[in-house]
């Protein structure tokens, strides 16, 4: 059982649906972001914070990072 463990090598592709490939790491950057963003909501509305504010931050977190991302890629 131990050995199935080490020499177990997954797939880097979760699904393919047409031209389109959906990656593990991609999924999980996803759930990730979406429960940082519910988390980050519910803990603004306990200590009774602008939601909305959270909302704008992480948008615009989520899109200067994606941006900043593909330039350091390109660079």
């Amino acid at each position: 059982m131990l050995n199935f463990f080490h020499t177990y090598n997954p797939e880097p592709i979760l699904i393919t649906v047409g031209s389109i490939s959906i990656h593990w790491y991609g999924l999980i950057l996803a759930l990730a972001i979406l429960l940082g963003y519910g988390l980050a909501v519910k803990l603004a509305r306990q200590r009774k914070l602008d939601s909305e504010l959270i909302t704008t931050i992480y948008t615009n977190l989520i899109i200067w990072g994606l941006i900043g991302a593909r330039v350091y890629h390109v660079l």
